[in-house]
C-alpha cells in the first residue's frame, strides 16, 4: 500500500511539473533581441518622416540614411515576443493581426538613451505572428549623434502583453549586426 501511494505521488508530481512547464512556455517573454546601428532603412511608398532633411524616393519605397537625420544615429532593434493576450479580432497570422501585434509590442517597449525616452521613428511588423508569438519584429530609433552604446536601454512591460509580473530589459547594444 505504501509503495502504491509513493508511485501515485511521484506520478502526480511529474504531471504537475509537465503542466507547469507547458503553462510557462505560453507566458510573456522577449527573446532573440539584437540592437545595433544601421546606416539606412527603407520604407514602403513615398513616406515622409518628421525631422528628415533628405531621403531617396522611388515609385515604391523611400530610403532613409544617416544623411537624412544629420544630428542622429539610427538604432535598429530586432526581437521575438511571446504574449498571452492580443486584443484583436483579426485572423491570426493575417496582416491586420501582425499590425495589431506590432502595435501592442511597440506600446509595451520603452527605449531610452542616457535616461531620455525616445519614440520609434519607424518599425516593421513581425515576419510571423501566431496566436501567442511574434517573430522578427523591428523597431527603429533615432538617437543623439553624441550618444554611445552604453547609454541605451530597451525595457518591455509585460502587463501590456498579458503578464503584470513580467519585465524585460536589454542593454547589450552593438556597433553592427
Amino acid at each position: 500500500m505504501k509503495h502504491n501511494a509513493t508511485v501515485i505521488l511521484a506520478a502526480a508530481l511529474l504531471l504537475a511539473a509537465i503542466l507547469a512547464a507547458g503553462c510557462a512556455a505560453n507566458g510573456v517573454s522577449v527573446s532573440n533581441v539584437k540592437g545595433y546601428y544601421v546606416d539606412s532603412f527603407a520604407v514602403s511608398g513615398q513616406t515622409i518622416l518628421q525631422g528628415a532633411v533628405s531621403a531617396k524616393m522611388s515609385d515604391n519605397s523611400t530610403l532613409y540614411s544617416t544623411e537624412s537625420f544629420p544630428d542622429s544615429k539610427i538604432v535598429r532593434v530586432e526581437l521575438d515576443v511571446a504574449f498571452t493576450e492580443m486584443d484583436s479580432t483579426a485572423k491570426t497570422g493575417s496582416d491586420d493581426y501582425r499590425q495589431a501585434v506590432y502595435s501592442a509590442v511597440k506600446g509595451s517597449a520603452t527605449f531610452t538613451a542616457a535616461g531620455k525616452t525616445i519614440d520609434p521613428v519607424w518599425g516593421f511588423w513581425p515576419k510571423t505572428a501566431s496566436k501567442n508569438r511574434a517573430e522578427q519584429m523591428t523597431l527603429l530609433y533615432l538617437v543623439p549623434k553624441d550618444s554611445s552604446l552604453g547609454d541605451y536601454k530597451l525595457a518591455v512591460d509585460g502587463a501590456k502583453l498579458g503578464d503584470d509580473t513580467y519585465h524585460y530589459e536589454f542593454t547589450d547594444f552593438t556597433e553592427s549586426q
